[in-house]
């Protein structure tokens, strides 16, 4: 398993942490934001797969 943070810009959360196993999504969470939201998005995107662009 992957562990990836992304540090956003110009948004009210300022991190999303996540887990890739393979190509699958796992434990997504948000910091900062809209608490309404926050909570619904990892919900919906929790196993959703990874779609990769080839190079």
């Amino acid at each position: 398993m992957f562990h990836y943070d992304y540090k956003t810009e110009n948004t009210c959360s300022q991190l999303i942490s996540l887990d890739l196993d393979g190509d699958v999504v796992h434990h997504v969470s948000f910091l900062g934001g809209c608490n309404g939201n926050l909570k619904a998005i990892p919900l919906l995107i929790e196993g959703w797969t990874v779609w990769r662009q080839k190079r």
